[in-house]
This record gives C-alpha cells, sequence and structure tokens, in this order.
C-alpha cells in the first residue's frame, strides 16, 4: 500500500510550514536560554555560583540568530539552519563547568533529535541525529566538567532514544493526519501541505497542472456489490494511479469518489509530461473521468487550478454521461 510521506526527501523540498514553525520556534528559545546563561555569567547574581567560560553561550547565540535570519530569508532551504542548531548545543557543552549544566543542554538536543525524526526522511534524519549525539559526546569529553563513564552513557543513549520514541510518534501522527486511510494517498489535509511543499521546492520549474480524477462507476458498483467491493476498487484504482505518478507529484482523495494529482514540470504543452500523465491515466483507467488546468509555476494557485479542473470535469462526466444515454445505432 503507497503511505505519503510528509518529509523533506518525499516532497523534494522544504518543510511544510507547521514543522518549520517548530524549527524557528526551537532556534529561539534555546537562543534566549543561552543568552541569558551568557548574561548570568557575565554577570553574576551570586558570587558564590561556580561560573563558565562564555565563549560556548556566545557561539551558540550567534548560530541561533543567524539561523532565524536564514529561514526568513530563505525558508526553502531550511538545511544550513538546522546544521546551526546541531552545532549550537556542543559548543556550549564544550565549556561548562557543572556537569548538571551538561544534563540540562542534553535536554535541548533531545529535542532538536525528536524534531529530525518527526520531520526528516528516516535516513537523513539519522545521519544529522547521529552526528549531533556524537557531537554532544566529544563535548562532554573537552567540557571542564567532572564526568564518569555513566555520563557519556546517558549522552549518548539519551538523545538518540528520545529522537526514535517521541520523535518516531510525531512522525507517526502527522502522516495518519494527512492520509486517507482507505486509499493511504494524501487527504485534503496532506493535500495542502504536499502542494505547498511541491511548489516552494520547484520555483524553476515551468508549469503546474492540476488533475481532477473521479472513478464513475462507483455509486453503481456499492449498489450493486456492496460497499466493500467499492472500496477495493478504489484501493486498486488508487494504487493504479500513484503506480503512473512521477516524483514532482502529489495526489489526494477528496471526496468518496474523487482524486486530485498535482504535477510540477518542466515543460507547460503537449508533448510534455503533464500531458503524457494523463494520457497515460485514461489508458489504465477506462473507467475514469478526468479534466485538467495548466499554469506557469511562479504564478500557480493550486486552489484555483483545482477549481478549474472539477469544473471542467463536470463538464466531461455530463458528455460521458449524455454519450451513454443515446440509443445504440443498430
Amino acid at each position: 500500500m503507497y503511505r505519503p510521506d510528509l518529509h523533506l526527501g518525499a516532497l523534494r523540498g522544504p518543510l511544510p510550514r507547521s514543522p518549520l514553525h517548530v524549527l524557528r520556534t526551537y532556534l529561539a528559545a534555546t537562543s534566549l536560554l543561552y543568552a541569558i546563561g551568557v548574561a548570568l555569567t557575565l554577570f553574576p547574581v551570586d558570587d558564590s555560583a561556580t561560573l563558565s567560560d562564555p565563549t560556548g553561550g556566545l557561539v551558540a547565540v550567534a548560530l541561533g540568530i543567524a539561523a532565524l535570519g536564514w529561514l526568513s530569508m530563505r525558508p526553502q532551504r531550511p538545511f544550513p539552519a538546522v546544521i546551526a542548531a546541531c552545532v549550537a548545543t556542543p559548543a556550549v557543552m564544550a565549556f561548562h563547568e557543572l556537569i548538571s549544566a551538561e544534563f540540562l543542554c542534553m535536554v535541548a538536543a533531545m529535542f532538536l533529535a525528536m524534531y529530525l525524526r518527526a520531520t526528516f526522511p528516516r535516513r537523513q534524519a539519522w545521519v544529522i541525529i547521529g552526528l549531533l549525539t556524537v557531537g554532544c559526546v566529544v563535548a562532554l569529553g573537552v567540557a571542564p566538567a567532572p564526568k564518569y563513564l555513566s555520563t557519556y552513557i546517558v549522552v549518548a543513549v539519551a538523545i538518540p532514544a528520545a529522537a526514535e520514541s517521541f520523535g518516531l510518534l510525531t512522525r507517526t501522527l502527522l502522516t495518519a493526519v494527512c492520509t486517507d486511510p482507505l486509499t493511504g494517498v494524501f487527504n485534503r489535509a496532506g493535500w495542502e501541505l504536499a502542494t505547498t511543499g511541491l511548489l516552494d521546492g520547484r520555483r524553476s520549474a515551468a508549469a503546474v497542472t492540476v488533475i481532477s480524477l473521479d472513478i464513475d462507476d462507483i455509486a453503481s458498483v456499492a449498489v450493486t456489490r456492496g460497499r466493500e467491493a467499492a472500496d477495493q476498487q478504489l484501493v486498486q484504482n488508487a494504487r493504479a494511479c500513484v503506480g503512473l505518478l512521477p516524483a514532482e507529484t502529489a495526489m489526494a482523495r477528496l471526496g468518496d469518489s474523487e482524486f486530485a494529482i498535482c504535477v510540477v514540470h518542466d515543460d507547460d504543452g503537449p508533448p510534455g509530461e503533464a500531458a503524457a500523465l494523463i494520457d497515460e491515466l485514461r489508458r489504465h483507467l477506462p473507467g475514469a473521468s478526468l479534466a485538467a488546468a495548466t499554469a506557469p509555476a511562479p504564478a500557480a494557485d493550486i486552489t484555483a487550478l483545482h477549481a478549474q479542473a472539477a469544473t471542467r470535469l463536470a463538464s466531461v462526466r455530463r458528455d460521458r454521461a449524455r454519450r451513454s444515454d443515446q440509443p445504440d445505432p443498430q
């Protein structure tokens, strides 16, 4: 069964807007906390407190501010901001005098690992999480804070464990919320996220095509053979569609038998990629009606394109119904 993945690699573009907001929140919160730590080190309120070298904190604050600035200018490319976040926490840990402060920084790394596991493709997430964990362990090793073997073990285990438990749970929930449970393609919520990611990730593309597709005989199958048979036919048709789709594509079920497909491509007319895909869909799904609308990528409005395609689809279905009602000339 096709299971869509709402993450960076699958969308070929930026993170969806909600996870990107989470990254901004993480960077702002950790930068603020590191700045407070630096301020308390430079201007201590308790003369008996053990103070650390503020160099790591200053580096972390600079990285956080730079990452936030990058996201404000280049939200389509969040990866440099993620790397900055991964470097910031080990930079602070490398200068701590107290082991309790190291564990507080480890908590920040755990939250970042959860975020990575939830929003990045599995392999890419684990590469970054592994580097983050190694960075924290190395920073702990060079830090002047007293530590034991168990301290290294806790840091090395806690960060990836948090990622696999809570991060995977968040990823699973996100996918479930955005997936049609019957066919496994996107639902309406997933459609919004996926099409936004496709457009933001392919600003250089020439055109965007939205295809509106309806399986015509589902209602009659449900009446004559039952709802279960109709559902099986929907699943089979969805699988057939998915097998024909190129990489830069999002597909969603928006109604009982209504599907929408968004294609981002480098040509805007026949015999281009979108026209070839429409021909393939017609050939493999003879019982379906479909129509499409295309617009240049820089000015593409997915909602407007889908409305145009749906209007054309209604006309196509009326024509098919009219032809089927005409008597067979014999």
